[in-house]
């Protein structure tokens, strides 16, 4: 069995020849990672070499904002789920409270 690193690296070859169906078979075998994770990797990832004007830049820093108003971590991911299955309203009020801390700050 190949490694995330490896599928991943055989899908960035496949993509480069055009051979789409190929590549969009091996990523379904792809392990999904946390929010986190993703926004890491994309973070860490090499800016686009083409050229870009400002009217552009200015869409794109509008879309990266709004992204970040929507964002949702995994922790409060969890958080909702812990709070769905809370056993009593004093585990309820509790998650609650945490979720209404995480919040505040945004």
């Amino acid at each position: 069995m190949k490694s995330q690193e490896e599928i991943r690296a055989e899908i960035d070859r496949l993509l480069e020849e055009d051979r789409l169906e190929e590549a969009e078979l091996l990523i379904d075998q792809i392990i999904p990672v946390s929010r986190e994770e993703f926004r890491r990797r994309l973070e860490a990832a090499p800016y686009d070499d083409e050229p870009v004007t400002p009217e552009q830049q200015r869409q794109m820093d509008e879309v990266h904002r709004r992204l970040d108003k929507m964002r949702i971590s995994d922790t409060d991911i969890e958080l909702r789920r812990l709070l769905e299955s809370a056993e009593n309203l004093e585990d309820r009020e509790a998650v609650e409270r945490v979720l209404a801390l995480l919040h505040s700050g945004h």
